[in-house]
């Protein structure tokens, strides 16, 4: 069995990390090659629906995820423009999000 003294945590704490530090949109992080407008919008290089191949040459897929996993947020591609928002409620007009449990998987 492992015991660690704070001081241990404190010195793990300090070391260099070399996650990259990316923006956060609805508490979720936004791809590198995505630019996160403001807290609600996040903007590709192309159109999310009409933008990218569903698969690439390479047997990759590309998807655009409406609701990341451990958010409640909840986005959707706006059809005219391709930009991924915040969808907004019908009846109060903020934003939407579930109302339960944060997702456990990415759903797009």
């Amino acid at each position: 069995m492992f015991r660690f003294s704070l001081v241990s945590v404190v010195c793990l704490a300090v070391l260099d990390c070399s996650v990259p530090r990316r923006s956060i949109v609805g508490r979720a992080p936004v791809s590198p090659d995505a630019v996160a407008v403001d807290a609600e919008t996040v903007r590709g290089k192309r159109h999310y629906a009409r933008g990218y191949p569903a698969q690439n040459r390479d047997g990759s897929v590309n998807a655009v995820i409406e609701i990341p996993c451990g958010t409640t947020g909840k986005f959707e591609v706006d059809d005219d423009d391709g930009v991924l928002h915040w969808q907004r409620d019908r009846d109060h007009g903020g934003r939407r999000e579930i109302d339960y449990l944060a997702f456990s998987v990415n759903y797009g």
